[in-house]
């Protein structure tokens, strides 16, 4: 793959990584806000849209990492041998990756908690 090609992907990617963080996050911000207020028979609506939010950050966000990560292992030998290729290559990906998921999942667990207890 160009290098050139590959740079394009990758900040492609990451922007759409970061898109998608930003609209699950700001979702889940949203029910939350609307769970604390929500009349009685809105949990279960409220509780599925919190789901589903959660699940696409969780997808979108982990086929991002993957696709970043791949496109990290192909960087060409120059660009990994420099001071950025040996940094990009040194971060640990995988648990960005699962932090991510273990934040979003922990949000919307919060929010069905906020359903079922109020």
């Amino acid at each position: 793959m160009q290098s050139d090609l590959r740079m394009q992907l990758q900040i492609a990617r990451t922007t759409q990584f970061g898109d998608t963080m930003k609209t699950a996050l700001y979702g889940l911000i949203a029910l939350a806000g609307l769970a604390a207020f929500a009349p009685e028979g809105a949990g279960i609506a409220l509780g599925v849209v919190a789901v589903t939010a959660a699940a696409c950050g969780i997808l979108g966000g982990g086929a991002a990492h993957d696709d970043i990560s791949a496109l990290r292992d192909d960087m060409a030998e120059a660009t990994g041998g420099s001071s950025y290729g040996r940094l990009a290559k040194a971060r640990n990906l995988a648990v960005l990756k699962a932090l991510s998921a273990v934040l979003l999942s922990a949000s919307a667990l919060a929010i069905l908690a906020t359903l079922i207890l109020l």
